[in-house]
């Protein structure tokens, strides 16, 4: 039997997808935020001790407390940056999902004029251009957290007070990525997920109709909650924030292994079909450890 190339692209994507899904689990995420700025606290409160003789000088402790919340502000900021370009990972492998899967359908001879309009739908949401926002943000913060760690390195007297501005603005601007990075993230796995359901309920419906029975994904990704997570922003000063965040990476994470249960179904069914035996990966053809580790945080 010829061999058909759509179904080889679908299985090639599916086989590759952890090239472009990352789940992050929130124990390591909620480590990664707080372990920083407890480490800046103390480091920093010891190293302005050290500088005047003195434990624990009301400077020193001011000096930790603001450099605590300046690199917290840099962590989260980042965290925001990766969140942001996992969800346009995802959407990149996602053009080749549904490419391939409306290439299959033509080659059945279905009608795929409503299933490519769809197709549209679910690849339309792109995310790069908040990426790149959001690491300029976040780079702002980090070069503030660099200038206040060199000022109270080498500090031997009192306390700029203009140096709490600059905390301010470090705040401000997490608060500035929160609402553009998490803004955008917070819902995008429901809609996302909601398109793409569209999407393979047409899909079954066109290869029912050409002898190959598939079922369409089901939903698992639950509807955000704006007013309340909007009201309780406002009411915590921009500290929900961070409980948002999480929810983004829980949603997100759902929606990817919802994603993968479905296609790994779905691959199966369609080698049935083709009369093929399975996929057998090419060993070490994927990234290292390490490899894998840089290309899911950049």
């Amino acid at each position: 039997m010829e061999r058909n190339e759509s179904t080889d692209a679908f299985a090639d994507c599916v086989v590759r997808r952890t090239d472009h899904d990352t789940v992050m689990k929130p124990g390591v995420v909620v480590a990664t935020m707080v372990v920083p700025a407890v480490l800046a606290l103390l480091m920093v409160t010891v190293v302005m001790d050290a500088n005047v003789g003195t434990v624990f000088t009301e400077d020193g402790v001011r000096a930790g407390i603001v450099t605590a919340l300046v690199t917290e502000c840099c962590v989260i900021g980042f965290m925001l940056y990766v969140l942001a370009g996992r969800t346009a990972s995802h959407q990149k492998r996602d053009v080749v999902w549904t490419d391939s899967l409306v290439g299959y359908a033509r080659s059945k001879g279905a009608d795929v004029g409503e299933l490519e309009k769809l197709a549209g739908k679910v690849r339309s949401r792109g995310r790069g251009p908040l990426r790149a926002v959001c690491f300029v943000l976040w780079a702002f913060s980090a070069v503030l957290l660099l200038a206040m760690a060199f000022y109270f390195g080498f500090l031997t007297g009192d306390i700029d007070d203009r140096i709490f501005l600059l905390a301010g603005v470090a705040y401000i601007l997490l608060i500035l990525q929160f609402l553009i990075g998490t803004g955008a993230t917070y819902g995008f796995p429901y809609a996302h997920e909601k398109a793409q359901i569209r999407f393979t309920e047409e899909l079954s419906a066109r290869l029912k109709d050409r002898g190959v029975s598939v079922d369409p994904m089901k939903p698992l990704v639950g509807k955000p909650h704006w007013v309340i997570s909007i009201l309780l922003f406002i009411l915590t000063l921009g500290l929900f924030s961070v409980v948002l965040f999480l929810f983004a990476c829980r949603n997100m994470n759902l929606h990817i292994r919802n994603q993968q249960e479905y296609e790994d179904s779905l691959l199966e069914t369609i080698i049935k079909a083709e009369g093929g035996k399975g996929v057998r990966p090419v060993e070490g053809s994927g990234p290292g450890v390490a490899a894998g580790i840089l290309r899911s945080l950049f």
